[in-house]
């Protein structure tokens, strides 16, 4: 079959919802001056990534492929192979997917990709769509615009369907393979001791059962988030150690392979943090209520049914990863109920195989009825008494638990909690009130505040959420808005690196 280009501006309804660029288009500035010393790294000072998906806040990696949406399947007459790629049409006309919305800050001047790919079929563009500067077998170049890009498939041939796409800076054709992260992500995040994985690794109501099935890097879009491989190669390339979860429906082969892989692969220098999904304790993730319903069924408490899980993670790579100093065995627990860690610790055997207690160490928890009468400095003011009355007695009550078990205190998540629940996310002005908060300059003290209260307490790794986050109804989570922000105009994000400069290097 002969290759066909075409390419088609579509309307659709459900794809339709190009954003502005707004600022995004502002050329980043990072401080001239280095946060630290070339090669330094901050050992007990880590970071979550942020979801890796076409709208997200950031791309770490060059392949806007990789944060693609997977190819839609509206038809159930749609086939695909194991990495996603449609093998059939059926009775659909199309197949479409996102490659890119701009929402993580791309800058004007970061226009020029080239999309290679296998294969043979009939690719166009839609939406915002890309100029095609030149195209070839297996080869196109494409000038990016504004706002939101779509790609469809109309034609495949079935004995040599198009597959192994990649969509890289131009730039970077012959090296993105080998240096998958972008220069501008490693700059953020330089001295970064550990960087957590929850958001990329899609762990929150994750489906992956069995090793062969999952997110692989051959694997097209994000359905499962970032490959393991992928993570590991970003950690390389940014000296950092990874924090990894395990999927709740794992099963025992998925964690032998995934330690092996690891052990394989990740850089000698650095360290692995091993945990056993997110949250077990949260009923609002399909984790918990999978936990909840195992230990129904056996009798137990749901504590002790997500403990028996995590020893038996903990143990199988143990054996595999038989180092103290690379491995780093988390339970997490829920900050503001001490009880539930002992609840969990309660497990036969757990504590002769954890290294860490983590908890969710967040601030916040005005009443929003009260928020709107107050003032940003009143706010302030009654967060701080909260910073050093309640959120401080659950520290001294967690470390005095990690400490019974021979355990360390660190930190899962960190950072301001103010977040619009129930009615009050369509209350727009309740909402802005919240992301005004999150950017005015007493929230600079107030980071610099919890890590102070921390360090007193004998804290010892503590992960900031995240690196970054539109805010919006639903929190400002980032300490960045997206990777194109005016660091200076982030009082979180000046917060993070001031910690960061005042730590010593590992």
């Amino acid at each position: 079959m002969n290759y066909i280009y075409s390419v088609l501006v579509v309307f659709l309804a459900f794809h339709s919802a190009a954003l502005n660029a707004g600022d995004r288009w502002a050329e980043v500035v990072l401080d001239e001056e280095p946060v630290l010393k070339e090669d330094c790294r901050v050992a007990n000072i880590g970071v979550n990534a942020a979801q890796l998906i076409y709208y997200s806040s950031e791309a770490p990696l060059k392949d806007l492929a990789k944060m693609s949406m997977p190819w839609s399947k509206e038809s159930p007459s749609l086939e695909a192979d194991s990495n996603g790629y449609i093998t059939s049409l059926g009775d659909k006309p199309v197949a479409y997917t996102i490659i890119n919305d701009d929402n993580w800050g791309r800058t004007e001047a970061d226009d020029k990709y080239v999309l290679l790919y296998e294969g043979e079929g009939t690719l166009g563009f839609h939406l915002n769509a890309p100029k095609v500067i030149k195209s070839e077998p297996g080869r196109i170049e494409i000038k990016l615009q504004k706002g939101r890009a779509g790609m469809f498939l109309s034609s495949i041939n079935p004995n040599n369907h198009l597959r192994n796409i990649r969509i890289v800076p131009l730039k970077d054709e012959f090296n993105y393979a080998e240096e998958i992260t972008r220069a501008r992500y490693r700059k953020l995040w330089e001295g970064v001791g550990v960087m957590r994985f929850l958001g990329p690794q899609e762990i929150n109501n994750s489906t992956e059962v069995e090793w062969k099935n999952r997110q692989q890097r051959s694997t097209f879009g994000t359905k499962n988030g970032m490959s393991l491989e992928d993570i590991v190669q970003m950690s390389n390339e940014m000296n950092v150690s990874p924090w990894l979860l395990v999927p709740h429906l794992a099963d025992d082969d998925y964690f032998r392979s995934m330690a092996v892989y690891v052990k394989n692969n990740l850089n000698s220098n650095l360290k692995v943090y091993l945990e056993y999904t997110n949250e077990a304790w949260n009923w609002q993730f399909t984790q918990a209520q999978y936990l909840g319903k195992k230990a129904k069924e056996i009798d137990i408490s749901h504590h002790i049914a997500y403990g028996q899980r995590a020893k038996q993670l903990f143990e199988i790579w143990g054996e595999i990863i038989n180092d103290d100093t690379r491995l780093v065995r988390v339970i997490g627990t829920q900050f503001y109920n001490p009880w539930a860690s002992e609840r969990i610790m309660d497990t036969p055997g757990l504590d002769k195989v954890v290294d860490a207690l983590a908890v969710g160490y967040y601030v916040g928890g005005i009443s929003p009825d009260e928020m709107m009468d107050l003032s940003p400095d009143e706010i302030f003011d009654q967060i701080k008494k909260e910073v050093v009355s309640k959120a401080n007695k659950m520290l001294i009550e967690q470390k005095k638990i990690a400490d019974k078990y021979g355990m360390k205190l660190i930190a899962y998540e960190a950072g301001q909690h103010l977040v619009a629940r129930g009615k009050w996310r369509e209350n727009e002005a309740f909402v802005e009130k919240l992301i005004g908060l999150n950017r005015h300059p007493r929230m600079y003290q107030l980071y610099m505040d919890m890590y102070k209260q921390w360090n007193d307490v004998g804290g010892g790794l503590i992960m900031w959420f995240q690196t970054t986050g539109q805010p919006s109804k639903w929190g400002s989570w980032g300490l960045l808005d997206n990777t194109s922000q005016l660091p200076q105009n982030s009082p979180k994000f000046r917060a993070f690196k001031d910690i960061l400069r005042a730590n010593d290097c590992s």
